[in-house]
């Protein structure tokens, strides 16, 4: 079940930022490194990277049992994406 979580919220984490970028462009994005591989391999050259990144997190963890810890951190940052793009939504209305 843990696993089925961190993949599902894995994919809302990257779609979320995916939008955010797409809205507002790769300064939008809070983490450096997202930001850096962003304006280097472009928005799918990050995708890229990101699944393969958690691919291999979530494999790791998940041999070791700690799969809980990065579902908690993934469940905050889909809440944070989201409010951002709430925010970015509402700062582009008339």
């Amino acid at each position: 079940m843990l696993l089925s979580l961190a993949i599902g919220l894995a994919l809302l984490d990257l779609v979320t930022t995916v939008i955010g970028v797409r809205m507002a462009g790769a300064a939008i994005e809070a983490n450096g490194f997202h930001r850096a591989v962003i304006a280097r391999a472009g928005l799918t050259g990050f995708v890229l990277v990101y699944v393969a990144g958690v691919a291999g997190l979530i494999a790791v963890l998940d041999r070791l049992d700690a799969l809980i810890g990065l579902v908690a951190v993934l469940l905050l940052t889909v809440l944070n994406n989201g409010y951002a793009l709430l925010r970015l939504r509402r700062s582009r209305r008339p």
